[in-house]
Order: C-alpha cells, then sequence, then structure tokens
C-alpha cells in the first residue's frame, strides 16, 4: 500500500490493503523537510520524523486544477513583491503550491528562492482572473500596486462564492517581524522582514506592513494600505484603506492619512492628510 502525503509518496507496509490514500503532508513536518537544507536526503527526512528509506517524489502543479490535492498556498502576483512575500512565507514554513500573474514570464518564475536554504521555484499557475476560482485554496495578494490590490479584492467580492473565497485570504509573517501579543494582523496581510508592529496596533485585512518599517503602540491600518518599507508611524497614527505611506517617510503621533491617499518617500507628515490626496516633502506639502 502507498500512502501519498501532500506531495510526498511514501511506502506503508502496516496495512495488507492494496491501493493508495491520498492526504495532505503537515506543514510542521514540511518546515522540517527544509530545514534540512542541501545536508542531504537521510537528514532531511530524519527532521522531518519520515524513514531514511523514504525517498520521496516531490511534484509541482502546472494548472489551477492540481492546487486543491496537493494544498499549499497561492500568491497573486509573480513581480518584485511577489519575491519578498514568497520567500516570507518559505522562511515562516509555509507550502507555495503555486502563483497567478498576467505576465507570461514574471520575476517570480524566473528566480530560484535559495537563500538561506533551497526552495523549489513556485508554478505560474495562470492569470490573475484565476482567483474567482480558487475556491477552498488559500491565497495572499503578492502585488505592491494598490490599485491592482483593490481590483482583484472588487472581483473576489462580486464572484459567485465570495463568502468562501474571502474566508481562505491568508497572512504571512516574515520570521524577522516583530509583531506584539496584543496587536491584531488581518487576514492576507503581510509583514515583511524586519517590520515592527507594536503594542494594540491594527493592521487590516490584506494590508501590508513592509520591510523594516515600524507601527508604534495604537495604530490603525486599514484594508489595502501599504506602509512602505522604513516608513515609521507614531504612536495612534491612523492610515486609511488603499492610501501609500512611502518608502523611509515619518508620520508624527496621531496623525491621520486618508484612503487612497499618498505619502512621498521620506516625507514627515505633521498634520492630517485629507483622502486621496499627495503629499511630500518636510515637513509635507500637499502637491
Amino acid at each position: 500500500m502507498i500512502v501519498t502525503l501532500g506531495v510526498f509518496t511514501v511506502p506503508d507496509t502496516s496495512s495488507p490493503v492494496s491501493g493508495s490514500i491520498q492526504g495532505v503532508l503537515p506543514i510542521a513536518s514540511f518546515a522540517r523537510l527544509l530545514e534540512g537544507g542541501r545536508k542531504g536526503r537521510s537528514s532531511v527526512f530524519a527532521r522531518a520524523g519520515m524513514p531514511r528509506e523514504v525517498m520521496p517524489s516531490i511534484a509541482k502543479p502546472s494548472s489551477l486544477s492540481d492546487v486543491a490535492p496537493l494544498g499549499g498556498l497561492v500568491l497573486l502576483g509573480g513581480g518584485g513583491h511577489a519575491v519578498v512575500v514568497a520567500e516570507a512565507a518559505l522562511l515562516a514554513g509555509v507550502v507555495i503550491a503555486g502563483f497567478l500573474d498576467d505576465h507570461p514570464a514574471p520575476p517570480l518564475a524566473a528566480i530560484l528562492i535559495d537563500v538561506p536554504r533551497p526552495f523549489e521555484t513556485p508554478a505560474h499557475l495562470g492569470p490573475l482572473a484565476g482567483l474567482v476560482m480558487l475556491g477552498a485554496v488559500p491565497w495572499v495578494l503578492a502585488l505592491g500596486d494598490l490599485r491592482t490590490r483593490r481590483g482583484l479584492l472588487r472581483s473576489a467580492r462580486e464572484s459567485a462564492g465570495a463568502g468562501a473565497l474571502l474566508a481562505r485570504a491568508r497572512s504571512v509573517i516574515h520570521p524577522t517581524a516583530i509583531v506584539s501579543p496584543s496587536a491584531s494582523i488581518g487576514p492576507g496581510a503581510f509583514i515583511g522582514p524586519g517590520a515592527i508592529v507594536h503594542a494594540r496596533a491594527k493592521v487590516g485585512a490584506h494590508a501590508t506592513v513592509n520591510s523594516g518599517a515600524i507601527v508604534e503602540h495604537d495604530c490603525t491600518i486599514d484594508e489595502n494600505a501599504h506602509v512602505a518599507p522604513g516608513a515609521v508611524l507614531g504612536g495612534g497614527c491612523h492610515v486609511g484603506a488603499d492610501a501609500l505611506v512611502g518608502l523611509g517617510s515619518r508620520l508624527l503621533p496621531g496623525v491621520s492619512i486618508g484612503a487612497g491617499a499618498t505619502v512621498g518617500a521620506g516625507a514627515v507628515v505633521l498634520e492630517a492628510v485629507r483622502e486621496g490626496a499627495m503629499v511630500v516633502g518636510v515637513p509635507a506639502r500637499v502637491v
């Protein structure tokens, strides 16, 4: 008898029944497999609690129809931001089923994530429109462009199985990020490497706190907002839905950024920014 755990096929001599059973390898075991890195098959499977004689056959899905049986997370996007999200997910022990992207040769398909240990390059499963066909498959937005992200969320909410689809959004938190136990992270959010989310802060669904950003105590980041790398939010700030707080910018404590607004890179914001406005400079001014 052969038992298939996720994408791993192992012999089972405990049962006289012939045939096969398909199941899912627990993520914890899969993570222990990854920890084996380049140290060879024996040490890899010893770490996963599997016998040395197991000879796995690692499959990669080639289309959306292959994803559900194999399990794993689907990334929506295959560009530069997706590379960052994919690496964070893998380092956190998450199995990636593949990604959706409209470009025929997106960066994620061409980059083998190989630091600090080797991973398979995620499979390109088709265009972004495939989001509405994911059903019960877990997914996360991995695009940097906020308008495109909002369009995908709109499509998801208008789809036939909107409730189930939206419920399968999963957050990705890089292992080096620091998140307070009293903070809350919404479904589909991404917390990048070295980011800090302090006490009682709230990061909304599908929001991004990117590499090295600091979100101080009692801040609120609304849905699909993006706090770019190196940005710092003082305590009690509010960032509205679809707003962008640019690279290395600073928000003084208590400042509010309206929905859809943009804070330019390096800006220092001293007062509230109205919805849809763009501010730049030190101190920040509307342009």
